[in-house]
């Protein structure tokens, strides 16, 4: 019974990195400054949604063009300033941390090892560094850890 109840509150550990991960993120937003690669994103999302699409049909960019459609909404929606955008992609990678501490719980049997594994990938400075950038990599983050965990869960047939 005890150990039941202990098992229940694995979740915790998870979470608490998750939190930690989030505040790291929205504390280090106004650190940053924006590139000439961000710049096209906000060129490529000016103006209604149609232009946006009308942007990526064009050829103007070689990325997919469902983050600058959500970009575009995202903008629309929130605002036009470099710290709600760059927001959007720590929202985006949230998600992806979340199913990466599932990937590491259900690879080695421990809440630990997925709150360890979220916690080295964010002193990840690829991880920092995509996860913050105006452009479609936090999406691609979620992408990626959703594949991954389908795969798990499917080669494991849970």
């Amino acid at each position: 019974m005890a150990k039941a109840a202990a098992k229940d509150k694995g979740w915790i550990g998870g979470a608490a990195a998750l939190f930690v991960t989030a505040a790291f993120l929205f504390l280090t937003i106004p650190m940053l400054y924006l590139h000439s690669d961000e710049e096209l994103s906000y060129r490529a999302t000016n103006g209604t949604l149609v232009d946006t699409i009308r942007w990526q049909t064009s050829l103007q960019d070689n990325q997919a063009p469902l983050w600058f459609v959500l970009f575009n909404t995202w903008r629309g929606t929130v605002g036009d300033h470099e710290f709600t955008s760059r927001m959007f992609g720590a929202l985006l990678v949230m998600p992806a941390l979340a199913l990466s501490y599932r990937i590491g719980r259900r690879a080695f049997g421990s809440s630990t090892a997925g709150a360890i594994g979220v916690l080295v990938l964010t002193g990840n400075h690829l991880f920092f560094n995509y996860a913050l950038d105006i452009r479609p990599y936090p999406l691609v983050m979620l992408a990626a850890a959703f594949s991954t965990w389908a795969l798990q869960r499917w080669a494991l047939r849970d």
